[in-house]
């Protein structure tokens, strides 16, 4: 290769010699397969090796596929990114006709292995393996499996003999999950067990979140082998700005983004999101008695987005800056709102332009 790789060259360069390694260890189903006790290792050392066709190596692959297709389409390679995303759907297909088990509703830990994995349900919901119809099955399914102890979800059933240790990790990507999903109580209750429990007073309290937490008595776990401050397990620091305050970008370096606030049981939040184009301030307060949300969000310059706001039906009225623009399930146009429509509980609504937006639903 001669001239000079830019950023996003040298990841994509990166990323296809690491892709195209996975695509090797493929077997004749199509599904990465793993050996225990020699390349099966993973997140939960203390466990053991996994082997055979691992549900969430699988979807962690399918994952790497799509962010592939990011960083080709980035640099240029509409060709490789097509590829990808072709690669990313075949496998999506495999993983659901191979490790999905429609008996219990779960993903299984794998095809050799039985019992329920947090980490293969969660993200087979964050990461859309799992068709969307089936999503709230399984998270409430996960919920009935896993949610044995007051300090969190164990990360696999107890016939997977694996320890009763509770994974802050894990436990971050299905908090993600259920937030994304729209599960906010249950996500909310999870936060509350898990890091509402390391955070508490008491003779265990660091100030800092474990890397693990016994499910037997809510000590940290592994004793004194144990991470006290474990930077893998601060997944609520980024999902409490994503889904609770709600500002997620769709493009590289917030150039579109989406405000989308999960409120939750909450009153109000506010908080800026740094960008390459500057602040992407947002604030909203929910009275949930006169069943009315208001939001507002300063947007930065050059950059365009979506806003959506939480309604009761697709009959609620949403108001942008004095202007009507959703009523009785009809979108009419206001200074620099272009398009709207309802969908899961939301009105969401396309924006341009520089400026505040000052949004209230009813």
């Amino acid at each position: 290769m001669t001239g000079v790789l830019g950023e996003d060259g040298v990841d994509e360069l990166v990323t296809h010699l690491e892709l195209a390694w996975n695509a090797t260890r493929l077997d004749g189903n199509g599904l990465l397969s793993t050996r225990a006790g020699v390349d099966g290792a993973d997140w939960d050392f203390y466990d053991g090796d996994k082997g055979g066709e691992v549900s969430a190596y699988n979807i962690l692959y399918y994952k790497a596929l799509l962010d592939g297709a990011e960083l080709a389409t980035a640099a240029g390679d509409t060709s490789q990114a097509t590829a990808y995303r072709a690669d990313a759907g075949a496998l999506q297909k495999r993983i659901n006709e191979r490790l999905y088990d429609p008996t219990s509703g779960l993903y299984k830990i794998s095809d050799t292995q039985s019992g329920v994995a947090q980490d293969a349900n969660a993200l087979a919901v964050l990461y859309g393996v799992a068709p969307v119809a089936k999503q709230a099955e399984i998270l409430s399914k996960l919920k009935s499996s896993l949610w044995s102890t007051p300090y969190g979800p164990l990360p696999f059933s107890s016939e997977a003999g694996n320890k009763d240790l509770v994974s802050p990790f894990v436990s971050g990507f299905e908090l993600q999950a259920r937030l994304a999903a729209g599960d906010t109580a249950n996500a909310q209750e999870l936060l509350h067990d898990v890091w509402g429990h390391m955070i508490a007073p008491g003779p265990n309290q660091t100030g800092t979140i474990w890397e693990n937490i016994s499910g037997l008595d809510g000590t940290p776990g592994l004793g004194s082998g144990a991470s006290l401050s474990h930077g893998w397990s601060t997944a609520p620091t980024s999902a409490l700005s994503s889904y609770v305050l709600g500002v997620r970008p769709d493009t590289a370096g917030y150039d579109t983004w989406t405000v989308q606030p999960h409120p939750g049981d909450l009153a109000w939040t506010r908080g800026n999101v740094p960008t390459p184009h500057g602040d992407l301030s947002v604030s909203w307060t929910a009275n949930k008695g006169r069943n009315q949300f208001s939001l507002t969000v300063n947007t930065p310059k050059g950059t365009s987005g979506t806003i959506a706001v939480p309604v009761s039906g697709r009959t609620g009225t949403v108001v942008v800056n004095g202007d009507v623009v959703w009523r009785h399930g009809s979108f009419s146009a206001a200074a620099g709102v272009t398009h709207g429509q309802f969908d899961y509980g939301y009105v969401y609504l396309k924006v341009k332009g520089h400026g505040t937006f000052k949004v209230t639903s009813h």
